[in-house]
Formats: structure tokens, sequence, C-alpha cells
């Protein structure tokens, strides 16, 4: 058997065969990614609610433009270097099942 992925082992398709269907999602797995899709949109809704009002209410307290600024690119940063060591640590432990009722 050929190993996923090399293209020296993969074998030629034969264009009279018909195509394989791509493999349906569950309606598990197809709730799992609607809850996780909506979880992440109220996430980034969450957020981004703070730009309109966020920088008037600082600047009122006595925060720079420059501060507030840094306020949000510290959180841009913070949320890549937490997505890539987080995103390395799934990937190597694995992922852990979450149940789903």
């Amino acid at each position: 058997m050929s190993a996923m992925g090399d293209p020296e082992a993969s074998e030629p398709l034969d264009p009279s065969e018909p195509a394989a269907e791509p493999a349906r999602m569950s309606r598990r797995q197809t709730l799992t990614l609607i809850s996780m899709a909506s979880v992440n949109f109220s996430s980034m809704l969450c957020y981004s609610i703070l730009g309109p009002f966020f920088p008037n209410e600082a600047v009122k307290k006595g925060a720079s433009q420059t501060v507030v600024g840094l306020i949000f690119g510290c959180y841009a940063i913070c949320n890549l270097i937490g997505s890539l060591v987080l995103g390395r640590y799934v990937s190597t432990a694995g992922a852990v099942p979450v149940p789903v009722r």
C-alpha cells in the first residue's frame, strides 16, 4: 500500500471510472461545526464591538491614541502567539473529544 501524499507511489486515475463522491458529514459533525462557527463568530463580534466605543472612553480617562492602538495591537499579537502555541500543542497531543449531546 502506498502512503497518502506520496506522488511516486500514487496510481493514475482512470478517466473512464466515475469519480468517488466525497464523504458527507454526519449530523453530529454538522452540528459540531455549526456550534464551533457560532462560538467563533460570537467571539469576534464581542471584540469588534469594542472598536467604536473603547477609544473614546479610553481618551476620556486620559489614555493617548498611541496607548489605545497598543492595547488593540497587544490583543492581536497575544491572539497570534497563543494560536501558534496551542495549535502546536493540539497537533502534538491530539484533539480531545468533547461530548456533544
